[in-house]
């Protein structure tokens, strides 16, 4: 055990000299973010962001839905209050921003139809041809990220319906997110021009900084984990860059 010890400290002491002598080291600030997802928007989580600080986090990632700021999940007088509120409760403590728009969008209409039915229709202006679709290993072809939960004693606009998923390769899709970080940022300003704010991001999917759903719809045969995009607009779009590549090279 001596002798282990003795390696242990010697390993310890030539590693230190090494990254002394030979590693530059690096004066920017490091951040440990807590990250509020906000799948329920009932629930501000303040005192998370006080637990956050107390234990020595510096940071806040605030996730900001689109389709709560657009009352589509919710029914609200200020449907920014969440956000304003978690973001007031870190600067409070002196904890940097980081904002991350999430674009997926909560339908609470109660047709849902089987798994593999991707003509139910949206709630929110966009098309069935914009949504993300994806293959199972049977290779049938599957919404992604749909869900419903039961009916009974569920709000009239909450809690029930499916979750739509759209893709990057959609046009609509793409001014509707642009459009989205324009407001974001508009409202949030500020943060930036006190040097509050870290980063923003912008995603399609709840999957964190994921750019695609992993799992389709959860139907009889379970859930299929894959990362994918099989809409029509990316298929489409994928064919165009193919021939570009090819006329590039050949």
């Amino acid at each position: 055990m001596q002798r282990i010890f003795t390696y242990l400290l010697i390993f310890s002491i030539v590693s230190l000299i090494f990254s002394t002598t030979f590693c530059q080291t690096q004066d920017n600030q490091r951040y440990m973010a807590l990250s509020l997802v906000n799948v329920n928007y009932r629930d501000y989580q303040l005192e998370q962001i006080q637990k956050a600080s107390d234990i020595g986090m510096n940071a806040v990632i605030i996730t900001i839905r689109w389709d709560v700021v657009y009352q589509l999940k919710v029914n609200s007088a200020n449907p920014w209050e969440q956000y304003d509120l978690q973001i007031q409760a870190a600067r409070n403590k002196g904890m940097k921003i980081c904002l991350r728009m999430c674009m997926y969008t909560w339908c609470n209409t109660k047709v849902i139809g089987a798994a593999e039915d991707n003509t139910v229709a949206p709630c929110d202006g966009l098309s069935n041809a914009d949504r993300m679709i994806g293959y199972d290993v049977s290779g049938k072809n599957r919404r992604l990220q749909q869900q419903a939960t039961g009916y009974n004693g569920c709000d009239l606009i909450d809690d029930c319906g499916h979750v739509l998923n759209y893709s990057f390769a959609s046009k609509p899709f793409q001014e509707r997110t642009q459009n989205f970080a324009r407001v974001v940022t508009n409202r949030y300003k500020y943060l930036l021009d006190n040097n509050e704010l870290l980063y923003m991001s912008m995603v399609t999917t709840p999957e964190q900084e994921f750019g695609f759903p992993y799992k389709t719809t959860k139907g009889i045969e379970g859930g299929f984990n894959a990362i994918f995009d099989y809409s029509s607009t990316a298929i489409q779009g994928f064919r165009t860059f193919l021939k570009v590549i090819f006329i590039f090279f050949f």
